[in-house]
């Protein structure tokens, strides 16, 4: 499996998800290329919805924000993949 990680991350937590993804590929790009998304099976963060047009291999995309609406136009992502957001994950911080 092909996990591309596509937000800013400290050190620590890149060590800990290679960690726990042991046995699978991941990758980390802040800016990724067309190729390493068109590439990923899983992607954590948010990329530019036209580039997710060829990712016939993406399962699961994990942005990290709470809004998705470019993510939920019709045929912006494969059919079957799973979209997730950061709904309430920053509420104490913006409080």
């Amino acid at each position: 499996m092909n996990i591309l990680t596509a937000v800013q991350m400290k050190d620590e937590y890149i060590e800990k998800i290679t960690s726990a993804a042991e046995g699978h590929e991941v990758v980390f790009a802040e800016k990724p290329s067309r190729e390493q998304v068109e590439n990923a099976d899983i992607i954590f963060g948010n990329v530019a919805p036209d580039l997710l047009k060829n990712c016939t291999k993406l399962k699961w995309l994990q942005t990290n924000s709470a809004g998705v609406n470019e993510y939920m136009v019709p045929g912006a992502l494969p059919e079957g993949c799973q979209l997730t957001n950061a709904t309430g994950s920053y509420g104490l911080a913006i409080s």
